[in-house]
């Protein structure tokens, strides 16, 4: 998914997608939003839980 320009940022996106290589995930960092539009790339299960650790992904329920 590519980044998004700021004229776009209040319109609703999905968090989290399958990468283009059809093994990794993509997400967006939503410990930087809504400085700033940030994805990244989660290719293992230490990717993962670095992200959920360091709040790239969070539960906004």
């Amino acid at each position: 998914m590519p980044t998004e320009p700021a004229s776009r940022r209040y319109m609703r996106h999905q968090s989290i997608w399958l990468a283009d290589d059809g093994w990794s995930v993509e997400v967006v960092d939503q410990a930087r939003l809504p400085a700033e539009w940030v994805t990244r790339r989660l290719c293992s299960p230490g990717d993962v839980l670095s992200a959920m650790s360091g709040e790239a992904c969070r539960d906004r329920g």
